[in-house]
């Protein structure tokens, strides 16, 4: 005969599996046009692609807006709950210009040469070109939780989304959003590169190249291919 503490126990693990399928096929990601936002409350309106309003309110996992602005276009990840649904992910959408962050006017190579030597130009040029590569950064993490990302290589002192580069990520982009993340991935780690490129290309034959990797060590910007195409982006 059973005993009944070994099927009430039975019965909660049960329960248990069960309400956790079910909130993960609550979880949805859908395109969306910000229509107001309000950081104090933690409150979004959105507008959907079939012109639809949704009022919906950041998870307490979601750190801040991040830069989104009422206008923008964005991806988002909802959790449906009673009242209103939780985004538990936010990302900028590649059909709008890259976030712009107010900050001061990032130093060229060419302006502080002159003044304060060509390791301190590269070195400001490499922390200016670091902080976009931190947005990148944000895209990656969420690729990395939605898309079954795997990678065969680890890239020491350098960001994890040159592995799309070097050819040694690999990702389950079947859908949409992946689709998109990925292609964004793209579009704005190709800036980086490209101003890794252009900087290294111009201290290259004045600083030792000990000189340059401790520099890009300081900012996780260490990678030997700067420079190196891209692949094909991804068709929706």
């Amino acid at each position: 005969m059973r005993h009944p503490r070994v099927g009430i126990w039975f019965a909660v693990a049960c329960f248990s599996i069960a309400t956790a399928h079910v909130a993960a096929a609550q979880s949805k990601h859908i395109t969306a046009e910000v229509v107001s936002l309000d950081a104090s409350t933690r409150l979004m309106v959105i507008k959907t692609p079939q012109g639809a309003r949704q009022t919906v309110e950041l998870d307490d996992s979601v750190g801040g807006m991040a830069g989104i602005k009422a206008g923008d276009k964005v991806i988002l990840t909802l959790r449906n709950e009673p009242g209103r649904p939780k985004v538990t992910a936010i990302v900028a959408s590649k059909d709008q210009p890259q976030i712009e962050t107010p900050t001061k006017p990032k130093p060229t190579l060419a302006d502080d040469s002159a003044a304060t030597g060509p390791r301190t130009a590269f070195a400001a040029r490499v922390a200016a070109l670091a902080e976009d590569a931190s947005q990148v950064d944000t895209i990656w993490g969420e690729f990395q939780k939605a898309c079954d990302v795997r990678s065969t290589a680890k890239l020491e002192g350098a960001r994890e989304w040159l592995g799309i580069w070097d050819g040694t990520v690999r990702a389950d982009t079947s859908n949409g959003f992946c689709k998109d993340l990925f292609n964004q991935i793209l579009t704005r780690g190709t800036a980086v590169n490209k101003g890794m490129e252009s900087a290294e290309a111009t201290v290259k034959d004045v600083l030792l190249p000990g000189t340059i990797r401790e520099i890009r060590q300081r900012y996780s910007m260490n990678w030997e291919r700067w420079g190196l195409a891209a692949p094909e982006r991804l068709e929706p």
